[in-house]
């Protein structure tokens, strides 16, 4: 054990290390502390005012609410977790096959050290979001499910208490289902099938029973009732028992604290009693991941997804559908092969773009839809329209990102082939960034229709996301690219980071003027969402042009060897 400790610290020093080593590091790393110390310090300075103060005066809210409450947070966190447990577990490295494996370390002391280092991270997950919000994030929680002071102090204690047992729990339980399907066999790859498709049924199935409970009454006691019914809590067990924690130290309920405790540690066994049956194939599973992956970390760390998919097709494990034959088969000419180039790699190599994300983006957008119901009254159409364009921009921004990041990856790969082509450079970037929208415009033309077909009455907000989601769409993709062409080094793990933190500034930035004209010109002056879709878009539009006639010229002068 010690050793593995001076193993982790030494590990953790040296990373701290490289770090100070260069300018360019020092820099990001510098700006990125005093980013997140913005974010973290701003609440806090602000947290003892009225809003402090009335976490400790407002009365305490209905029972049946705080276990609602309770179980939606738990429940976030569950589905978070439950989605992680088919991912192989270790973090093994070359390294450790050559140096960690031949010491006479019991593997299952090494197990138990990384399950316990996993468990560590895994309990900051809650913590971090609460302490971007400072003091005020602690007691608009207090303040919701309490009080008196006292009363606040018990939720945080016993809050944090079924927390540290339900991430517990789910650590070690993947663990042991990692192991179980990531073994080099059919048996474990038809295993792996399985739980993934289990997986998918039960989160699917749950929104898909809340949606059709929505539909038939529209209100908070549905929604209450729904996250009551025995069937959501024995899926979502983990946070039940959470839950029933929580209301049990509230209560002073013994026999529900000890059901939601005996819960909790029950999973955990099974998890470790899974792992531990399963210990004689870690150090295989780690030796193959450890050098047959090494590649494919490095290329997944730098976002070459289609680096990624090209290798596991060179493995046989990637087949070429009929779609992307077909399109394979046009010649294109002019500044519609940038686009055709562009849809064949995504159908190529970014196949999620359009099996994952795509259903999971027609869903979020569709729900307002389904949970409507024909005799709704005007506010409440009104409130499902605008839950439209809300999705659809949350759509946008998980398509398009994912599109445009590994997209532009690839083409500064292919800068050398591409920039002869007789384009002048910014119509080359405006191109590029028009194809990286695709995904998000197929699928935004599908819930149009589907609108249109399931619910006309909402016809205005679904033409006015349409056309507003679009300008957006070519925003997010123009400010991508802008970051990228800036800093391309896709190796420099200091890059990679600075590269993340201005994107998102970026598209606050840029995005704000087109974004908070919409918001104002819908909800301030109650406009038609059309008559105040055009305007928004077109001022995005006007920003991506921008944007790309900047980004022309540093793609003009960039080289790959510099």
């Amino acid at each position: 054990m010690q050793a593995l400790l001076f193993l982790s610290t030494r590990s953790f020093a040296n990373g701290v290390r490289r770090a100070l080593t260069s300018g360019r590091r020092i820099f990001t790393l510098i700006f990125a502390l005093a980013y997140y110390g913005f974010l973290v310090f701003r609440p806090m300075s602000s947290g003892s005012g009225a809003f402090s103060r009335a976490a400790y005066t407002t009365k305490p809210l209905p029972a049946n609410v705080v276990d609602c409450a309770l179980f939606a947070f738990y429940s976030a966190l569950s589905v978070l977790l439950m989605m992680s447990v088919v991912t192989p577990r270790g973090g093994f490295r070359q390294s450790d096959v050559d140096v960690l494996f031949p010491t006479p370390v019991s593997p299952r002391v090494v197990m138990f050290f990384r399950m316990f280092r996993d468990y560590i991270f895994t309990l900051l997950t809650p913590f971090i979001l609460l302490m971007f919000g400072g003091r005020a994030s602690w007691a608009a929680v207090q303040g919701f499910l309490g009080g008196t002071q006292g009363y606040g102090v018990m939720v945080s204690r016993a809050g944090a208490g079924a927390w540290f047992l339900m991430s517990f729990s789910w650590v070690c339980v993947g663990y042991g289902v990692s192991f179980f399907i990531n073994r080099s066999d059919l048996q474990a790859d038809r295993n792996k099938k399985i739980i993934n498709a289990l997986l998918f049924v039960l989160i699917v199935g749950t929104g898909i029973y809340f949606v059709l409970n929505l539909r038939s009454d529209l209100s908070w006691d549905t929604v209450m009732n729904c996250a009551q019914s025995p069937a959501v809590r024995t899926v979502l067990f983990s946070a039940t028992a959470a839950t029933w924690m929580v209301v049990g130290a509230l209560n002073n309920d013994a026999a529900l604290i000890l059901a939601g405790t005996s819960i909790l540690v029950g999973v955990s066994a099974f998890g470790i009693y899974l792992a531990n049956s399963q210990l004689p194939f870690m150090y295989d599973q780690a030796s193959v991941k450890g050098f047959g992956s090494a590649e494919q970390r490095v290329m997944r760390r730098n976002n070459d997804i289609y680096g990624l998919m090209a290798q596991q097709a060179r493995n046989g494990k990637v087949k070429v559908g009929w779609v992307s034959k077909w399109i394979g088969k046009l010649r294109p000419s002019g500044a519609s092969a940038l686009v055709w180039k562009e849809v064949l790699l995504q159908l190529r190599g970014a196949r999620f773009l359009y099996f994952l994300f795509g259903p999971v983006q027609l869903f979020m957008t569709l729900s307002p839809v389904f949970i409507l119901s024909d005799d709704a009254s005007s506010h409440q159409m009104m409130v499902a329209g605008r839950m439209i364009i809300v999705m659809q921009g949350v759509g946008v921004l998980m398509i398009t990102l994912n599109s445009a990041i590994s997209g532009f990856t690839e083409l500064l790969k292919r800068v050398e082939f591409q920039k002869p082509l007789p384009f002048r450079p910014a119509g080359t970037v405006f191109w590029e960034v028009a194809s990286k929208c695709i995904p998000n415009l197929l699928f935004s033309g599908i819930s149009l229709i589907a609108i249109l077909v399931l619910k006309s009455v909402l016809w205005d907000y679904a033409i006015a996301s349409f056309i507003f989601v679009l300008g957006l769409s070519l925003l997010v993709s123009s400010t991508v690219f802008l970051v990228t062409i800036a800093f391309p080094d896709a190796g420099d793990a200091s890059q990679r980071g600075f590269r993340g933190i201005l994107i998102m500034l970026g598209m606050v930035i840029l995005g704000l003027p087109g974004v908070g004209l919409f918001a104002a010109l819908l909800i301030l002056f109650n406009l038609n969402p059309i008559l105040a879709a055009i305007p928004s878009g077109g001022v995005c539009i006007a920003v991506t042009m921008v944007v790309c006639y900047v980004s022309g010229s540093m793609y003009d002068s960039y080289n790959p060897s510099e």
